[in-house]
């Protein structure tokens, strides 16, 4: 995805489109407003934004500005499917920019500014959630229509629960019936397509068990039922179920 700059969209960019060169992350002090830029650099501002936003603190105007302005370009193109709530924006900017309430390091940083490069690249290049869910192995499909977290997270707590949702009893399992409501709206939702050609929705939202952290998630039905819940240690929120445990 990232050959034109030598697969380090960290260090490079390729705004002539012919030559890579290296992208200037001093930030120079200077307010970064990516919800305006529109050029093939855009990417480089982004990326100045996230490295600009690490050298002030979390209760800086500039701080609130930067992920404000960037928070509007991701919801208002809808470069994050499913984040109408801007949640999974938020969460990854905070661990880009070492401001998250969560394990906070260099290697987690760099992992959320890559998925939110990800997103700017795929949502820029007209790819989507197909593309990205291509990358990843498949799973989420399609942007619209999605139900939105908070939609999703009141039906999940009145549903009945049917299939492995309600027939598997281990603690992963039985702790996704303890979420809130108000916890459950602050995740990120995807429509999935099945083998059986049926679309549901996806409900994935950070979480813990036992003092370890991950993801918990949710298949909703057509029928208001919910077929699967349980708790992935180590999981991300990527539109695609089931997936394996992921430590960072």
């Amino acid at each position: 995805m990232y050959t034109y700059v030598k697969n380090n969209p960290l260090k490079y960019v390729d705004p002539s489109g012919h030559a890579q060169q290296a992208i200037d992350n001093s930030g120079g002090g200077n307010y970064v407003d990516v919800s305006g830029y529109t050029h093939p650099n855009s990417m480089s501002n982004l990326l100045k934004t996230i490295n600009y936003a690490k050298r002030v603190k979390k209760g800086d105007n500039d701080y609130w500005d930067l992920r404000s302005s960037s928070g509007t370009k991701f919801r208002n193109g809808r470069m994050i499917p499913g984040d109408s709530d801007n949640n999974q924006f938020i969460y990854l900017f905070e661990m880009a920019t070492m401001t998250s309430p969560y394990e906070n390091s260099e290697g987690n940083s760099q992992w959320a500014t890559i998925q939110l490069l990800n997103y700017y690249d795929a949502a820029l290049s007209g790819y989507g959630i197909d593309f990205l869910a291509a990358l990843s192995g498949g799973g989420a499909k399609g942007i619209s229509n999605v139900m939105s977290s908070s939609q999703a997270a009141k039906k999940i707590i009145n549903a009945e629960r049917t299939g492995t949702a309600l027939n598997k009893s281990d603690p992963g399992h039985r702790a996704a019936s303890f979420l809130s409501q108000s916890q459950l709206s602050k995740g990120s939702t995807f429509n999935i397509t099945g083998g059986d050609g049926v679309q549901r929705t996806l409900l994935q939202v950070r979480g813990e068990l036992d003092r370890k952290s991950g993801i918990y998630e949710y298949i909703l039905q057509l029928n208001g039922t919910v077929s699967h819940q349980r708790f992935i240690e180590g999981g991300i929120i990527n539109g695609i179920p089931n997936q394996k445990s992921n430590r960072f």
